[in-house]
């Protein structure tokens, strides 16, 4: 009977993964408010009645691919604060992985983008996202993975109260300049861009 239980709940987490990564691609591709229910489970290969027996609404889904992506990006830089290479390798490693994960999660970025612009803070505070403490919190991440470049005394440095916020702004400046065209943009430039806007303009210095 435990064997069963296991076995049943193994394969509602695999139906109920199957159903967000299909209704993610379909939010990205053709708009949140452009797809419904019956249209996500029919492309998911289910019936619309067990896509409303995983969530509820749409918003519940919407809700979920949007956790995960809050989630995943919270892990990546507090996975940032851990590292411990030298300098110059280190500050290369975190913009590295942050471009890896914003190629990888771009769909995430499409669809969050696209619902702020349409419906703002609001509606995503109806969710229960707190975009202020979500802001705050990868700020405050963010200034901890950095802080031990700011000892360093480089006077072209731009204060580091808005390194974060420069940070994110470039990135999500690539999202709503390109879409996803930005993918073919070489990481090389995209690094170096990063850096530059951060007051990091010679990476050397910082062996």
């Amino acid at each position: 009977m435990a064997r069963n239980k296991e076995l049943n709940e193994q394969m509602r987490k695999k139906s109920q993964d199957k159903l967000i990564h299909v209704a993610q691609t379909m939010f990205a591709k053709k708009g949140y408010y452009n797809c419904k229910v019956s249209d996500i489970a029919r492309e998911a290969g289910m019936s619309t009645g067990n896509a409303y027996w995983y969530y509820s609404s749409k918003e519940e889904i919407l809700k979920e691919i949007l956790s995960q992506g809050f989630k995943k990006q919270e892990d990546l830089l507090n996975k940032g604060t851990t590292y411990t290479e030298p300098l110059k390798e280190r500050l290369n490693r975190i913009v590295d992985e942050y471009i890896v994960f914003c190629k990888e999660n771009s769909d995430f970025f499409t669809i969050l983008l696209a619902v702020l612009s349409h419906d703002g803070e609001e509606f995503l505070n109806k969710l229960g996202f707190d975009m202020k403490q979500i802001s705050l919190t990868y700020h405050e991440t963010l200034l901890k993975v950095l802080s031990p470049y700011h000892t360093y005394g480089n006077e072209t440095m731009i204060s580091e109260e808005f390194q974060p916020t420069f940070f994110f702004s470039f990135f999500l400046s690539l999202f709503l300049s390109y879409r996803n065209d930005w993918h073919s943009i070489p990481e090389q430039l995209i690094r170096e861009g990063v850096l530059k806007l951060l007051g990091f303009n010679d990476i050397s210095e910082y062996t």
